[in-house]
């Protein structure tokens, strides 16, 4: 932290906000606060950063240098994304050349009078083959549609990086931020939200903001 600080000539808290956020994306909800000790009531905590500071006093660098970590996370994951994606694609292929196997050896079972046997072979390969998910850790500027999407696919947490705070704020109290108000407040009590383009019932992770 004293290192960035004084690579980028700015107060040691600037980075120091930044790296609390950064820690707390990574550890998420693996951690949760009991608070009675015989009752199921489960706090997840969510972790809220903001620099402030004069214009010219060094807020962007010293929050890009401290979620320089997450950003290193988030490029090893889209290889692995990559790799994995490639092999679904090569498995999936399998998987079809199987099932067209299984629909002859069916036919031929069943022009024998065994539909049983039939029902059997088709139901063997009728699982599907799911497609991989790319691990995220950090949003810019998202819909909250598409944020609920990404929090679906990433359960742990995600955090949510602004340059500018004023201008995220200033958004959320036009007409038309209603929607991310509520949005923003559900998922700051990580409690479930379900936006109109996620399938209902889905439960949403903690989301934590990380602002100059």
């Amino acid at each position: 932290m004293r290192d960035i600080a004084e690579r980028t000539q700015c107060p040691p808290d600037f980075v120091g906000v930044a790296l609390v956020v950064a820690v707390s994306t990574v550890v998420g909800r693996k951690f949760t606060i009991h608070p009675k000790q015989h009752d199921d009531w489960m706090v997840v905590p969510n972790q809220w950063g903001v620099i402030i500071g004069r214009p010219s006093a060094m807020k962007t660098p010293a929050l890009k240098q401290a979620m320089l970590p997450l950003r290193n996370l988030e490029s090893r994951e889209r290889e692995r994304y990559g790799q994995a994606q490639a092999e679904h694609k090569a498995s999936s292929e399998l998987l079809d050349m199987k099932r067209n196997a299984a629909k002859a050896k069916a036919k031929k079972l069943l022009g024998g009078g065994d539909e049983d046997a039939a029902l059997a072979e088709l139901n063997r390969l009728s699982s599907e083959n799911q497609a991989p998910i790319q691990r995220r850790y950090i949003v810019n500027d998202s819909t909250v549609e598409k944020l609920g999407e990404l929090l679906n696919e990433n359960p742990n947490s995600l955090v949510l990086e602004r340059d500018e705070l004023g201008g995220w704020l200033a958004t959320m109290q036009s007409e038309d931020g209603s929607v991310a108000r509520a949005f923003y407040w559900s998922v700051s009590m990580a409690t479930a939200h379900s936006p109109t383009t996620v399938s209902a019932g889905a439960t949403f992770s903690s989301s934590h903001v990380a602002c100059r």
